[in-house]
C-alpha cells in the first residue's frame, strides 16, 4: 500500500534517512548530477559539506535553483520511504556550522563522508516537499 506523506511528515522521515542525492542540469542542460551527500536538517534547510573545487560545489554558486533532491531507503521486499524536493542553495560564510552539525549527526562515520579539504558548505532550502511509504 503506497501512502503520500503531509509536508511535515516528509521533513521528518529526512532525520532517519542517512544519504541525499542531489540532482539537476547544468545551464547548458548538458549534465545531470547525482551525488550522494551527507546532511543535516534544520526545519526547511539542509545543511551539506562539498570538495570546494569541486564541480557541484560549482554549480551550486553559479545556479543556486533549480535543484532536485531525493533521500530514500529501499528494502529487499521493495518496500521504502522517499523524499524529494525542490531545493535553492546557498553557500555558508562558516563552513564550521555545516561541519560541527555533520560531524554530530554521523558521529564515528563522519570521516566516510566528510569531503577532501578544502570545503565549502550549503544550505538548501527546501521546496514542494512530498514524502512517500510503500509497505
Amino acid at each position: 500500500m503506497m501512502r503520500i506523506l503531509a509536508p511535515a511528515e516528509a521533513l521528518a522521515l529526512l532525520d532517519e534517512l542517512q544519504v541525499l542525492r542531489i540532482a539537476g542540469f547544468d545551464q547548458a542542460r548538458e549534465a545531470s548530477y547525482a551525488v550522494p551527500l551527507a546532511f543535516v536538517r534544520r526545519d526547511q534547510t539542509l545543511l551539506i559539506a562539498l570538495r570546494a573545487a569541486g564541480r557541484l560545489a560549482q554549480l551550486l554558486q553559479q545556479q543556486p535553483t533549480g535543484w532536485c533532491i531525493e533521500a530514500d531507503q529501499i528494502n529487499p521486499d521493495w518496500t521504502f520511504r522517499s523524499v524529494v524536493a525542490e531545493a535553492s542553495a546557498q553557500p555558508l560564510t562558516d563552513s564550521s556550522i555545516a561541519l560541527v552539525a555533520l560531524a554530530e549527526r554521523y558521529g564515528r562515520n563522519w570521516p566516510q563522508w566528510r569531503p577532501n579539504a578544502p570545503i565549502q558548505a550549503f544550505s538548501l532550502e527546501l521546496a514542494a516537499i512530498q514524502g512517500r511509504h510503500k509497505s
